[in-house]
């Protein structure tokens, strides 16, 4: 699956799809390279309603968009920001 996202090149966003024991789970990840934390809004086209992951410096985050999904393919959405944590 290939995201969608519009963030700082200092991160990296992937998505992933694993089969659960009724359907697929849908994970986007987003890893930092970052001096600062990030915040970024994670939506999809499965799961529509917005999400916020915070990531600190140098670290991976990681957030499940959708568990039990009826299909394996899905597009994510994700918009970062950097800057203070909050």
């Amino acid at each position: 699956t290939e995201p969608r996202a519009a963030a700082p090149a200092c991160l990296q966003v992937r998505a992933e799809t694993r089969k659960a024991a009724k359907g697929y789970e849908h994970w986007v990840f987003v890893d930092s390279y970052c001096d600062l934390p990030a915040a970024c809004d994670i939506s999809t086209n499965v799961n529509p309603a917005s999400m916020t992951l915070t990531i600190q410096p140098r670290s991976t985050g990681s957030v499940l968009t959708a568990a039990n999904a009826s299909t394996e393919k899905f597009t994510p959405y994700v918009t970062c920001h950097l800057g203070p944590a909050d």
